[in-house]
């Protein structure tokens, strides 16, 4: 995050293999296919589009303010990016020259985004306010609020899993605990416990 750059690992070498420099205060990126991806540049308030195998930025997209998530929805279509700064998600259409087509409203300070492997649903953590806002995603381009579920302290990491396709698990920085959620279900029924 301090050197504005993404570096590039080689799982076969075990050892950094090169990199690419980007924005101001990168704090996550994504693989778009075996060769591109997307990085989120906090301070700049933009994602860049990645040639990995070129070792270059191959555009540059102004989103919001301090985007600090990305998430590819299955389609591969959208991506959604979590907007730290006003709390919000955008809406990146990605088919053709990027471009942002929206931004829906969450809780404060967004920093993690998921997708349920079909693309119905979308979960975003919030860690300033210590929910968890859940979306119908199944129209991509316009996500619906379902519902924001409070979570556990500071919850700073999303990933759907097991037992269901609707099993949401959020990592809380505030405890020490996982809290599960069932997307699934109404709202007052989504918290299934901690672990």
């Amino acid at each position: 995050e301090d050197q504005d750059a993404v570096r590039i690992l080689s799982i076969d070498a075990g050892q950094q293999v090169g990199q690419i420099a980007v924005g101001s205060r990168p704090s996550s990126v994504i693989a778009t296919s075996a060769s591109t991806g997307i990085v989120t540049n906090g301070t700049s308030g933009d994602i860049m589009f990645l040639d990995v195998a070129g070792r270059r930025v191959t555009a540059t997209l102004k989103v919001g303010k301090d985007p600090r998530a990305v998430a590819m929805h299955p389609s591969r279509m959208f991506a959604y990016v979590a907007l730290g700064g006003d709390n919000a998600v955008a809406i990146v259409d990605l088919q053709g020259t990027p471009r942002v087509v929206g931004t829906v409203a969450v809780g404060k300070n967004p920093v993690a985004v998921a997708f349920s492997a079909d693309g119905t649903r979308a979960v975003v953590a919030n860690v300033s306010s210590n929910t968890l806002s859940v979306f119908d995603s199944s129209n991509a381009a316009a996500p619906r609020l379902v519902a924001n579920v409070a979570v556990g302290a500071q919850p700073t990491a999303v990933a759907f899993g097991l037992p269901s396709p609707d099993s949401v698990y959020v990592g809380n920085l505030g405890a020490n605990y996982l809290t599960v959620v069932d997307v699934g279900r109404p709202k007052a029924q989504m918290v299934q416990g901690v672990i």
